[in-house]
């Protein structure tokens, strides 16, 4: 349970599950995205994360390379550095479920059970219908 198997693959539930790859090296925000989208897909996360650098330098305020980049180094057990990133994320826009779900999915990890917990309540009053957060705070309170 510990693998992240509960931290959904942001990348594939923003865009779809589809990302096309083009041959050409990539010159746009939305083009890094996408390239590195494929990287994390594939496990090759060092080069994920270069890409989502690549795109965050392109536009500082663009919370899906710092959702993406958070997913990828909690995937490669960078806790710390992925919470950084989802925090950031959540600075610029505190509305979405998505990145306390995420940002909790990391701090789980850590095993700081009680910051996971108010991350995933976070995501239900924000979204009451967020299953996973419902299910996976259900599990904190069923280990205590």
């Amino acid at each position: 349970m510990k693998r992240m198997v509960f931290v959904v693959m942001a990348f594939m539930l923003l865009y779809g599950g589809q990302v096309a790859w083009s041959q050409e090296e990539p010159v746009t925000v939305q083009g890094f995205l996408n390239r590195g989208q494929l990287y994390a897909q594939n496990e090759e996360y060092d080069k994920a994360i270069a890409d989502f650098n690549e795109s965050i330098r392109l536009n500082p305020n663009n919370l899906y390379a710092y959702l993406f980049r958070g997913v990828s180094y909690n995937l490669k057990g960078n806790f710390d550095q992925g919470i950084a990133d989802l925090t950031q994320a959540i600075r610029l826009n505190p509305n979405y479920d998505e990145l306390y779900f995420q940002r909790g999915a990391a701090y789980y990890q850590k095993g700081e059970n009680d910051l996971a917990m108010a991350d995933w309540e976070k995501t239900l009053r924000i979204n009451p219908n967020h299953a996973n957060a419902r299910q996976y705070i259900e599990m904190l309170r069923q280990a205590r």
